[in-house]
């Protein structure tokens, strides 16, 4: 099967459910990719949400158009970087579907980078809960259900200090996902909202207070893996370019610091190398976790009775003998 990749300029604008519909997975294929290239080369012209009444993109405009005149209402639900029409069509991407509607993986949640998705309307229905806030591998769950399923791990943690726990870090801002993750967290439990590993990887325990926040105001569409390796490119970019004004004498440096320096961005440029070390631990991890979500009814590579070969019969094998 022929792979695609999408196309690496693009990925800081993207969500992760665009890449991989882009790349084949799900709905997506030929037609899907045609759609993004498409879309595109109109945004890249500077096409705006009115431009697009007659294409095949008017529901993403007025999506787009629906959204800012509700925030007028309720100003908490739509996230202010994503009032821009080109940030928002780029990272959301075309409808994969006449079916699908634009849904908030969180409900509880903004519209925002990284918090909106392409989903069936007949999902989408079901999955709007306001009462089940948590969510864990692909399920929701009540604080009750989490308190449950902690217990499980034999971790007690009342339904009442959840709830508690979780209106104190809305407060505060954080989000409903953000919130479990921290919950899970705490009581020294992977977390996993998705089932998808590399949707489900946190940041490094090394840099997790400075990625964490960053990655909360940054808007970004990347998966907390993703992030974490353009954070540290960024890094290592940067004091990259002060060794070079310092070797180019524009920055004098005290040999002590010079040598901080250079050790700084080597420890940067290691931990860069283990990142993405994990990110293809993860992404084979993915691919099993596919794999194991795809039950074949004859299994893989074996073959039902009708498809079993059957050999010839005695008086084909003497029609053959007598044509030779």
């Amino acid at each position: 099967m022929e792979q695609h990749t999408f196309p690496a300029e693009r990925v800081p604008k993207a969500s992760l459910q665009q890449r991989e519909l882009y790349e084949g997975k799900g709905l997506g294929g030929g037609a899907y990719r045609a759609s993004c290239h498409a879309l595109w080369e109109l945004l890249d012209k500077g096409a705006r949400p009115n431009t697009m009444k007659g294409t095949s993109f008017e529901y993403l405009s007025r999506k787009f158009n629906n959204l800012r005149e509700e925030s007028k209402q309720k100003p908490g639900q739509l996230d202010p970087v994503f009032r821009d029409w080109l940030t928002f069509a780029y990272h959301v991407g075309p409808r994969p579907s006449d079916k699908h509607q634009l849904d908030r993986i969180n409900d509880s949640d903004n519209y925002r980078a990284g918090n909106v998705r392409w989903l069936h309307a007949t999902r989408q229905n079901s999955n709007k809960r306001a009462n089940r806030p948590h969510q864990y591998q692909g399920k929701r769950y009540t604080d009750a259900e989490l308190s449950a399923l902690l217990a499980k791990s034999f971790k007690a943690y009342s339904a009442d200090a959840i709830k508690k726990y979780r209106q104190r870090m809305a407060t505060a801002g954080y989000s409903n996902d953000e919130i479990t993750r921290e919950i899970f967290k705490r009581h020294g439990l992977s977390y996993e909202s998705s089932g998808n590993p590399l949707e489900d990887a946190d940041f490094s325990p090394k840099y997790y207070k400075k990625l964490t926040e960053a990655y909360r105001t940054s808007g970004s569409g990347l998966t907390r893996i993703e992030f974490e390796i353009l954070w540290l490119q960024e890094k290592i970019s940067i004091l990259k370019k002060d060794q070079q004004d310092e070797m180019g004498l524009l920055v004098i440096l005290e040999k002590e610091q010079s040598y901080k320096l250079m050790c700084r961005i080597g420890d940067l440029e290691d931990d860069l190398k283990r990142a993405r070390s994990r990110e293809s631990k993860l992404k084979v991890q993915k691919v099993k976790k596919d794999i194991e979500n795809t039950e074949p009814e004859t299994g893989c590579g074996s073959l039902t009775k009708d498809m079993q070969p059957q050999g010839i019969s005695n008086f084909e094998k003497n029609k053959l003998a007598t044509a030779l």
